[in-house]
């Protein structure tokens, strides 16, 4: 579902899919829910029970698509560049990375966090194929910038009018 913020067409993330896929529905599903007991549970002394052996968060990404192009915005700031890890396919871009926990004195109470820590690995589904090749990536301020170049047939994916001629 498209919607128009400041003068700026905004896809939704369930409407980047081109092809349903069961298995991407359920796996957002779960990182949500993952993200639920997370804040739920992680907060609480006795929560940390619950919470799994490596903690891991995600960042927020931005995919904006041009006529030629499509855009990645990975937010990670304070991450080092050697931290990060990034594949691209000509359907899918996977950044990875560890965000280590800052040394803490013995004894210390957080009393808020906002940054996440631990092991992240983000795929993301590109609504329309690209050149792996001429992938080209840049990190600047905590921010992972990935241009991503459509595949030739991608360009033109844009419906054309057929005449229709009487026989």
């Amino acid at each position: 579902m498209a919607e128009k913020e400041s003068g700026v067409v905004v896809r939704r993330p369930e409407a980047r899919r081109l092809v349903w896929d069961p298995w991407a529905e359920f796996d957002e599903v779960r990182r949500h829910f993952d993200g639920l007991l997370n804040r739920t549970f992680g907060t609480l002394p006795w929560g940390r029970a619950f919470a799994p052996a490596e903690a891991s968060y995600e960042p927020p990404v931005e995919l904006v698509e041009t006529a030629d192009e499509m855009l990645l915005n990975v937010y990670v700031p304070g991450l080092p560049q050697d931290k990060i890890t990034l594949e691209v396919e000509p359907e899918r871009v996977t950044v990875s990375g560890t965000r280590e926990q800052p040394e803490r004195a013995e004894g210390a109470v957080v009393h808020l966090q906002g940054m996440g820590y631990g092991r992240f690995c983000t795929a993301i589904s590109l609504p329309a194929p690209v050149v792996p090749d001429e992938a080209q990536a840049s990190y600047r301020d905590g921010v992972l910038q990935v241009r991503l170049p459509k595949a030739p047939q991608a360009r033109w994916r844009k419906g054309v009018r057929v005449p229709i001629q009487a026989v």
